[in-house]
């Protein structure tokens, strides 16, 4: 097999392939599961929720709702 084994900000990595934040790497057993398939690394899921601010309004939930909403102030 060919060496894919490379240098990233200073980390060694067995592989240039690097798996994003998402549902694989939720969980232990999907990060095991990327490393057993060959990525080099794994990007994590953040550990804090995002922040959200209450002096935003809430967008509507669907483009009908802001249809008839635009309408009904004429």
């Amino acid at each position: 097999m060919t060496d894919l084994a490379t240098r990233y900000l200073g980390l060694d990595l067995r592989s240039p392939l690097v798996a994003s934040a998402s549902p694989l790497s939720g969980t232990a057993d999907g990060v095991r599961r990327l490393a057993d398939g060959g990525v080099g690394a794994v990007v994590l899921p953040s550990l804090f929720p995002p922040p959200t601010s209450p002096s935003l309004p809430t967008p509507p939930s669907s483009p009908a709702a802001t249809w008839s909403s635009a309408m009904s102030r004429s």
